[in-house]
Parts: structure tokens; C-alpha cells; sequence
């Protein structure tokens, strides 16, 4: 996993990858990186740098021991947003699915509206036939009264539906804003972290160059 910042589109005059094993923290270019990676040969530690067309690798121990550790801080908490980032996918989830039953209940009770009104125009066409108009008043009352019925128990059907899933929306929206908040923090905590450690790589840096613990990269 790769942590730091990384230029898609233009070359830094200067650029570091800090290889440690699983993961990388980098300040360059994705140019850079593949070149770091080249440079490195294996995925063995090592602080690859560039200063302008100049590249050199890094791997003393003790350089690299001091600077795993501030490596470490910030990819531990970019492991933690991931974490965060894919609970709240999940959340995200279950509030489409929740949408998605709302809308459901209401097609179902648009079907049943269909089949009850089916069944009324056939009952009325029976009684049209058999009853005479004293008994098709009361045919037709009696249909009206069952209607209202259906469409009663319909409508309180789905405002149940609709209340429960409004509060398993409510219920997981809260959870989703609160991991928001979460992940501004943890975010935040990272951006310190991360300036830090590019502070420190830096001053490594010109220690290595300087006491000629810095190898250069020969093309």
C-alpha cells in the first residue's frame, strides 16, 4: 500500500519513495515511483530519492529504522480510513436497500388496489344480473364499505412499512454521519502525521547525502 502524495501530472523537482516492505511512503510522481521501484530492485527497505535528474538509494539500517517509524503512524492510520471508508459503503448499502423497500411497499399496494377494483367491477356485474335495484343499492354500499376497509388496512399496511423503514434509515444515516466525523478526524491525524514524516525523510536525507551514506543511482 502506497502513502503520501503522489503527481499524477507533474514532475517535482525533487522526490523521495520510502520502500518498506508491504507498503510505501512517497513525495513524487508516479514516473518516480516506478523508478524507485526499478532502482530498488526488491521490495528489501530502502529510501529511494531524486534531486533533480540525480537519483540515489538510501539503505542504511539506522537511517531506515529511524523513519519506519513515523512510516508506520501514517500507514496505520490510512488502514484505519480504509476501515472506516468501507464500513460506510456498507451503511451506504443498507440505505439503497432500505429506499428500495419503501418504493417496493408501494407497488405492492398499487397491485393490490388493481385486484381488489377487478374484484368489485365483477361482483357489481353479478349483482347487476341477480338483485333487483333494491338489492344492487345494497350490493353497491356494500362494496363501498369493503373498499374503504381494503383501502384502509392498504394504507396503514404501508405506513408501517414506510415508518419502520424510515427508521432504519434514520438509525443508519446517524451511524454513517457519525463515521464521518471519524474519518475527518482520523484524516486530519494523518495530514500531521504525514507533513511530519516528510520532515524528517527530508532532514535524512540531506544527513545521507552529506555524510555519503547515499548511493548513487548509476543510468
Amino acid at each position: 500500500m502506497t502513502h503520501g502524495q503522489i503527481s499524477v501530472s507533474r514532475q517535482p523537482a525533487q522526490a523521495f519513495v520510502l520502500i518498506g516492505g508491504e507498503s510505501s511512503f512517497v513525495d513524487a510522481s508516479v514516473a518516480d515511483l516506478k523508478q524507485a521501484r526499478r532502482d530498488a530492485g526488491s521490495d528489501q527497505p530502502a529510501l529511494w530519492v531524486r534531486r533533480g535528474q540525480d537519483r540515489y538509494l538510501i539503505r542504511d539500517p539506522a537511517v531506515l529504522k529511524a523513519l519506519g517509524q513515523a512510516q508506520t503512524q501514517v500507514a496505520a492510520l490510512g488502514t484505519a480510513q480504509a476501515a472506516l471508508g468501507n464500513r460506510q459503503a456498507v451503511i451506504g448499502q443498507q440505505i439503497a436497500a432500505a429506499s428500495l423497500q419503501i418504493t417496493a411497499d408501494a407497488m405492492a399496494s398499487v397491485d393490490i388496489s388493481g385486484v381488489v377494483s377487478k374484484a368489485i367491477r365483477e361482483a357489481g356485474l353479478d349483482a347487476a344480473v341477480e338483485a333487483d335495484r333494491a338489492a344492487r343499492q345494497g350490493a353497491r354500499e356494500s362494496r363501498a364499505a369493503a373498499a374503504a376497509a381494503s383501502r384502509a388496512a392498504r394504507e396503514a399496511r404501508t405506513a408501517s412499512a414506510k415508518a419502520v423503514d424510515a427508521r432504519q434509515i434514520s438509525l443508519v444515516a446517524r451511524e454513517q454521519a457519525e463515521l464521518g466525523k471519524e474519518q475527518a478526524r482520523l484524516a486530519q491525524q494523518q495530514s500531521v502525521a504525514s507533513a511530519r514524516a516528510v520532515r524528517e525523510v527530508r532532514t535524512a536525507i540531506d544527513q545521507a547525502l552529506a555524510s555519503g551514506k547515499a548511493q548513487r543511482v548509476r543510468n
